[in-house]
């Protein structure tokens, strides 16, 4: 479901609004995204009400929205990591994106499910910052 194309090792970003543009950034020429700031606001909105931070170097920031035709996901690196709100506090590492049509309730819970099931292993984040390109990254993930 993800391509490389929309993975990347460097964000750079340091708070929580330039993330989700960074993470938004990686997916903005994708076909299925009808309106980059509508989907930008709806992520942001979602973050305001309740961080998707998860906890174990994770967060999935997400949306059901409007501004796309089918499910997108993106996924991101933050070396160094950053806050997100996590519930165990510490610095976020990896950011799933994940944006949906406001019709796919259904698809969008199985998606974020899916990647905290992947994702719930402790060496999970450990293996995926090893990695030295979106290849590698698919492959881990599917390894999981």
């Amino acid at each position: 479901m993800i391509e490389s194309k929309h993975i990347t090792l460097e964000l750079k970003a340091n708070t929580v609004k330039d993330i989700l543009k960074e993470l938004l950034s990686l997916v903005k020429d994708h076909p299925n995204l009808t309106d980059f700031q509508e989907a930008l606001a709806e992520v942001q909105e979602r973050e305001n009400a309740f961080s998707t931070g998860m906890g174990k170097g994770l967060a999935i920031p997400h949306a059901r929205t409007t501004a796309v035709k089918d499910t997108i996901l993106a996924l991101g690196v933050h070396r160094k990591g950053i806050d997100f709100g996590s519930p165990d506090n510490l610095p976020v590492h990896l950011f799933f994106l994940l944006l949906s049509p406001m019709t796919e309730y259904s698809n969008h819970l199985k998606v974020m499910s899916r990647i905290a099931r992947t994702m719930e292993m402790d060496t999970s984040v450990t293996d995926l910052l090893k990695c030295g390109s979106p290849e590698d990254i698919i492959a881990v993930v599917a390894d999981h």
